[in-house]
């Protein structure tokens, strides 16, 4: 058995990495902004330099997913954006230098990083280009990861995912198309899709994000970036299209479509080459987009029946 740490253990894609690290028989602990009465849970704001040191002893891992922005909050609020983020991963990677840690994930971002480019699908060595404040400082963290590799030998790999989907994804975020648009039906409202046809992603199952950040982190070279997509792009029409006939199926009429200009910090077309990582460690996406959307739709039509009963018991 291993012992792992996950910082931002309890968000939407880390839960997935440690309910899985500890399927494997893994002890897990995790590193959180909120105050939780949980075994091998602690609160970041409230940890010492002495409870650090006695909770990463004999660490094999660590994997830090905290990050406070989205792209559409970091474009409303920069300055917030980088106080809420950069000094946070500072300390991190000063404290991570401070003691014998084996490997470090930094997970970054493959959707906002590469910025406008004509390279599609898009590897890790295109030009990093951000139009927005939150791909610009995932960048910053990005430096400071491989300044801090160079200078101190801090065993730092970084992972760029695509755009994460599935059970657990809250909508109405700024981000999770997919959840934004299955809760849009299920309420009745209206939906936005901002360009023609939307923007290009790479959708890739939060299951699949999770076993090639674990990859990443068992079997990644130390140092290297890699990216974590299926190299599949589709437009934000096509998956609305494809919701809207699931849920056609389940008696579901389909609200309206509005269109709405490109957003500044809208990538026009963002597809990952995620072929490294195969290469290195063997991993590769397993689910499919079609398959993903189904087993959205499934669950959140379930979960939202549910909770309109228990509203009407309560009426």
């Amino acid at each position: 058995m291993e012992k792992y740490c996950v910082f931002g253990g309890f968000g939407f894609i880390g839960q997935y990495i440690v309910n899985q690290l500890r399927s494997e028989g893994h002890r897990v602990v995790v590193i959180g902004s909120k105050m939780r009465n949980i075994e091998d849970y602690y609160h970041w704001g409230g940890l010492t330099y002495l409870k650090l040191e006695q909770i990463m002893e004999k660490v094999d891992g660590v994997i830090n997913l905290a990050y406070a922005s989205t792209p559409k909050t970091s474009f409303d609020d920069p300055i917030t954006d980088i106080k809420d983020n950069l000094p946070s991963v500072i300390n991190f990677l000063e404290w991570m230098s401070m003691f014998s840690v084996k490997r470090i994930v930094m997970v970054s971002t493959g959707g906002a990083i590469y910025g406008n480019t004509n390279e599609n699908p898009i590897s890790e060595t295109a030009a990093t280009n951000p139009i927005s404040p939150y791909g610009i400082t995932k960048l910053a963290v990005e430096k400071y990861a491989a300044m801090y590799y160079g200078h101190k030998k801090l065993p730092v790999i970084t992972v760029r995912p695509g755009n994460a989907y599935g059970i657990g994804q809250s909508p109405f975020l700024g981000q999770g198309f997919i959840a934004t648009a299955t809760y849009s039906i299920l309420e009745k409202k209206e939906m936005k899709i901002f360009g023609k046809n939307g923007t290009v992603r790479d959708y890739i199952h939060v299951k699949d994000v999770a076993e090639g950040i674990i990859a990443a982190l068992k079997k990644g070279k130390i140092g290297e970036t890699y990216n974590i997509g299926t190299g599949r792009g589709v437009t934000t029409k096509y998956v609305f299209d494809y919701i809207s006939k699931v849920a056609a199926k389940a008696g579901y009429i389909v609200p309206k479509v509005k269109n709405a200009k490109l957003r500044p910090f809208d990538v026009r077309k963002n597809v990952l080459d995620s072929s490294k990582l195969k290469s290195d460690t063997g991993w590769h996406s397993q689910i499919t987009l079609e398959d993903g959307i189904k087993e959205y739709w499934n669950h959140s039509l379930k979960d939202y029946n549910a909770k309109s009963i228990e509203r009407v018991m309560w009426v």
